[in-house]
């Protein structure tokens, strides 16, 4: 597995977030928990990070 270095994470968290933002608006109006499935992406990947 390629780990980015933070620097460069950051940017690309920077750039993702509208694209992930607009689809947490586009899915949670078709009454799906997009928030929540972000949310739980987000914290199965930091248990992951640094292992």
């Amino acid at each position: 597995m390629f780990r980015l270095p933070k620097k460069e994470k950051a940017k690309w968290d920077k750039l993702l977030e509208p694209i992930t933002a607009n689809w947490i608006k586009t899915n949670e109006a078709k009454g799906l928990p997009a928030k929540a499935i972000v949310q739980d992406i987000k914290d199965f990947a930091r248990m992951y990070e640094g292992k």
